[in-house]
């Protein structure tokens, strides 16, 4: 990954009393585990499609990248995806989603798209995070953990982590509504030669 010296730091970081807080999303019966692994580096053509929908846990996840590096650039991208519905629903480091990629192209065009929503409709908080661009140059790192069963009394959560570095357009949309009590939105949006580094937070409580 390139050096960060110059990339933009955004934080934004969300949290709610118990007032409007959440109630408990029931742990599953069977606590099932997917764990997927991706390891590839060429030059060519790709198309990469992935989705993840678990009503159970309140997950809406949706990803898909293609792109093309011509004769002479290339791709590269490590991806480990695990999803977990038996975790310890008091322990805040073991989430039901996590996400970790790495990302290097160069070449014609690498286009992509990734939404994470916790589903108000299926007892979550009614968050998500989407990430678009379109590129002939990018370096990216891209960490994301999702958390909807929690105890009582402990943080339903989604953590977006990503740095990227690109020559194109690249931006981000983080968004956290519920009817008549909160409409939260920040749109992120590049076009030329940047480095951005961006750590959105969303965390609501458990309550009786």
């Amino acid at each position: 990954m390139k050096s960060f010296g110059i990339a933009i730091l955004v934080l934004v970081l969300f949290l709610i009393g118990t007032a409007v807080a959440v109630e408990p999303i029931q742990k599953p019966m069977q606590g099932e585990c997917y764990k997927g692994i991706a390891t590839v580096e060429g030059v060519g053509s790709f198309k990469i499609k992935n989705k993840i929908v678990v009503n159970e846990l309140a997950l809406n996840i949706r990803r898909w990248i293609r792109g093309d590096t011509g004769p002479n650039g290339s791709f590269a991208r490590e991806s480990v995806v695990v999803l977990n519905g038996g975790v310890n629903i008091t322990d805040p480091n073991d989430p039901n989603y996590c996400l970790s990629e790495q990302i290097s192209f160069s070449g014609d065009l690498i286009v992509g798209f990734s939404k994470y929503e916790v589903s108000a409709f299926h007892g979550s908080m009614g968050a998500y995070v989407t990430e678009s661009y379109n590129a002939k140059e990018m370096q990216k790192q891209e960490t994301v953990t999702i958390k909807t069963t929690s105890a009582v009394n402990h943080n339903q959560s989604l953590n977006y982590d990503v740095m990227c570095e690109f020559e194109g357009a690249w931006g981000t949309t983080a968004v956290w509504r519920k009817p008549c009590q909160k409409d939260i939105k920040q749109r992120d949006k590049y076009e030329g030669k940047f480095a951005v580094t961006k750590d959105f937070s969303f965390a609501e409580l458990v309550v009786p």
